[in-house]
């Protein structure tokens, strides 16, 4: 029977093995269950991106801790208004994910909006990006007036900003 994972929007997706031109084997998921492998590749793991689109890809090197992982969802639970947040981890960087919808989760298209990244892997101190939307720019620029800190501490000062207009006066 094939390996199936459901996403967040109720979505359910297969692995399916393919070659490239080179002879390379790679991994690819979608909604055919035809083909479809019995489980997920031993070194690879089900990536789920905050919008929805699922990858088979190899283990990542974990950089951020789970405990690090669980402070930045207590935070927002406790500090944010926004209904419908996320928290992606890549390598040493932890992304907050908002959608503004009104009808739930599941149609949400969500958009990173703040990133938290690893700046000292012994002290495991962290600081601040906010997405620009300027024209001139559209790229992180970093929280210099936030500082750097623990990841508790530096996200309690930017998550209270999410979804205000206090969000774009930090810099």
């Amino acid at each position: 029977m094939a390996y199936e994972y459901q996403n967040d929007k109720k979505q359910t997706y297969f692995i399916h093995e393919r070659r490239s031109t080179s002879g390379k084997l790679s991994f690819t998921c979608n909604q055919h269950k035809d083909g479809g492998l019995d489980a997920v590749p031993e070194g690879y793991e089900i990536y789920e991106h905050p919008n929805g689109q699922v990858f088979c890809r190899k283990i990542q090197k974990q950089i951020i801790t789970d405990d690090e992982v669980q402070i930045a969802k207590d935070v927002i639970k406790k500090h944010c208004d926004i209904p419908h947040v996320k928290v992606d981890v890549k390598r040493a960087v932890i992304s907050i994910w908002t959608s503004r919808s009104v009808i739930g989760s599941i149609y949400a298209n969500f958009s990173s909006s703040l990133r938290f990244t690893l700046e000292d892997k012994k002290q495991r101190t962290f600081y601040a990006e906010r997405y620009c939307y300027l024209g001139g720019i559209d790229d992180w620029i970093v929280l210099y007036e936030i500082g750097n800190g623990s990841l508790k501490e530096v996200m309690e000062k930017t998550v209270v900003h999410l979804g205000k207009e206090s969000m774009y006066e930090l810099m």
